[in-house]
């Protein structure tokens, strides 16, 4: 059974609209078709073993969706956002990434063999499930640590320098740590005369 198919844009502009048996089939057509779709906006959305083959896409959003077993082989990926998806076992082989975000992706067993990753966005979760060693070339990788890791960073750098602000730093730590809010934390801060 076939059902009309939307696919928008972060503009809530349509990029394409037709009837298909699922998204995987309208993406696999629109690709097929070479049919652009840069800036696709897709949340939560099942694609699991989707064919996305030599793929060229820019600034498409892929927050949350199913890309398990999926193949994006010798794709163009640029500025796209993975955040949150799930590429278990995805094949990524002799694609070319550029600029593109992994915050809390999930890339178990994704073959990466041969692939170009330029200034990607990595999470310490995403890092360290992933097999980087087969990797064609990868560059200026920015490392995006938590809010608990930048403050057990500068408690590292204040312990160095010795100069007796450390007790202060640590207060602020804990504070972050139980309400987990930096706005939460301001206003309670100045309840305790701090800041």
């Amino acid at each position: 059974m076939k059902n009309t198919i939307t696919l928008r844009n972060q503009a809530n502009i349509i990029l394409y609209e037709a009837d298909h048996a699922s998204l995987r089939e309208a993406i696999e057509h629109c690709i097929e078709q070479d049919i652009a779709l840069d800036g696709l906006m897709l949340e939560e959305e099942n694609l699991e073993a989707a064919n996305l083959d030599g793929w060229n896409i820019k600034k498409a959003i892929f927050k949350n969706c199913n890309l398990r077993h999926a193949n994006l082989s010798e794709a163009l990926l640029i500025d796209c956002d993975f955040s949150g998806a799930d590429m278990t076992d995805t094949c990524l082989c002799y694609s070319d990434l550029l600029h593109c975000i992994f915050l809390d992706t999930d890339l178990t067993k994704a073959d990466l063999s041969q692939a170009v990753v330029i200034s990607p966005v990595f999470s310490a979760k995403t890092v360290k499930k992933t097999n980087l060693a087969t990797l064609h070339k990868l560059h200026a990788p920015i490392y995006h640590p938590n809010k608990h890791e930048i403050i057990h960073l500068i408690i590292d750098i204040l312990k160095s320098t010795g100069n007796g602000i450390l007790s202060k730093v640590l207060y602020f730590h804990k504070k972050v740590s139980r309400f987990g809010n930096i706005k939460t934390l301001r206003n309670n801060a100045s309840r305790h005369g701090i800041g």
